[in-house]
């Protein structure tokens, strides 16, 4: 979908149009962290080429086992949703493996997830602001470096090409399906870049650097919430 096209589904959100999203069968996205039981609920939107996730996700992977951390992580719950940046090549190419992995499991999910990141250079070319995908490189070979992800986080070939390849919207809930309307749900949120939080339900951006509040600032943030409860 085309980039004029986030703009006019966000748009729409803004204005209170009601969008055509089905709903969810269970809440979407993943935890890192806690759980939906948790106190103070962090969501974190993110796309798996995009170098400011990567770092994000990184810095949350380090702070989950800081023992500064641990006075507040029962209070914690860190869920993660793929967001879809249309300028990332092969960005929903991945969110449909990342879904067909978190019908796996949720740490088969952070596996794929963390193998995108890593290897996002042999997908896409970063020249600085600016994102194109690696030459010559189809839709096929795609699929298949995503599926030696699939298999490093424990599933099997067969388990994540029929993932991959059933595009059925019956049910909505095979992973393409999923990955679709989660799309369509982070946009109707209001979820426009890579990363982009919610604290509490409410959008969350820290000063001086939204897509990179840092740890300090986070923790900060956590201890004020916490001493309120």
């Amino acid at each position: 979908m085309s980039l004029t096209s986030v703009v006019a589904l966000t748009a729409a959100a803004a204005a209170g149009t009601i969008l055509p999203i089905a709903l969810p069968y269970r809440p979407t996205g993943q935890y890192l962290i806690g759980n939906a039981h948790s106190t103070i609920q962090i969501e974190a939107f993110v796309d798996l080429f995009c170098g400011d996730a990567r770092a994000e996700y990184f810095m949350w992977k380090g702070l989950k086992t800081d023992p500064t951390w641990n006075q507040s992580i029962s209070e914690v719950g860190l869920r993660f949703h793929v967001l879809v940046e249309p300028f990332h090549p092969w960005s929903f190419t991945a969110a449909v493996g990342a879904q067909t992995a978190a019908a796996h499991s949720a740490d088969a999910f952070f596996s794929f997830a963390e193998a995108c990141w890593t290897n996002s250079g042999d997908f896409v070319q970063h020249w600085g602001d600016q994102h194109y995908p690696l030459a010559n490189l189809a839709e096929v070979q795609v699929v298949a470096k995503l599926s030696q992800f699939a298999v490093a986080a424990g599933l099997t070939e067969t388990a994540f090409y029929n993932g991959m390849t059933n595009r059925s919207t019956a049910g909505g809930t095979n992973p393409w399906a999923v990955a679709r309307e989660a799309w369509k749900q982070a946009v109707a949120r209001g979820a426009a870049s890579s990363p982009w939080y919610f604290v509490n339900g409410v959008p969350y951006f820290a000063a001086g650097d939204a897509a990179h509040p840092g740890a300090q600032a986070w923790l900060s943030l956590i201890k004020q919430l916490v001493d309120k409860q």
